[in-house]
């Protein structure tokens, strides 16, 4: 799952209404829809730490899956990525909680010369080479994973 600016905020308040309605961490009817086979998260630009304010305690979503085979299960990451002149990017590792789930923290300038030191690369990280090889290599990373040990269910 790529998720930009408010929709990593969406995103995760999405799974974390799923991971409600399936409390128990065991396999549900169906873990697709439950984002109980969640393996992959990156997030860029993302906002929830604004979001975190309102709460006396932080508690981030379940990640990874539980329903994942092991050997996908050790190679799951959340990885966030933010521009450092981005106003609305930030680090997640450093609220409370998030350094459990999240994998990464990596500060990428994106965007060319004369947006990559303002606000407006924000609006840059689609299109910018070197976040998108970023990206591809942990696509790649991920889906190699995914196809180490076949599916025995």
């Amino acid at each position: 799952m790529l998720a930009h600016s408010l929709g990593g905020h969406i995103f995760s308040n999405f799974v974390w209404d799923q991971q409600s309605i399936n409390m128990t961490p065991s396999c549900p009817h169906d873990p697709f829809l439950a984002l109980e086979t969640l393996a992959g998260l990156v997030t860029f630009g993302c906002n929830i730490p604004l979001f975190t304010f309102a709460y006396d305690t932080v508690v981030p979503i379940r990640f990874p899956g539980h329903c994942l085979r092991q050997s996908v299960r050790e190679q799951a990451r959340w990885l966030n990525l933010y521009a450092p002149a981005d106003v609305l990017g930030y680090p997640l590792r450093p609220v409370p909680a998030y350094a459990t789930v999240v994998a990464e923290d990596r500060a990428m300038p994106v965007g060319p010369w004369y947006k990559r030191h303002t606000p407006l690369c924000h609006l840059a990280y689609w299109d910018d080479r070197r976040f998108q090889k970023y990206v591809a290599h942990y696509l790649q990373h991920m889906l190699t994973a995914c196809r180490l040990e076949p599916d025995r269910g």
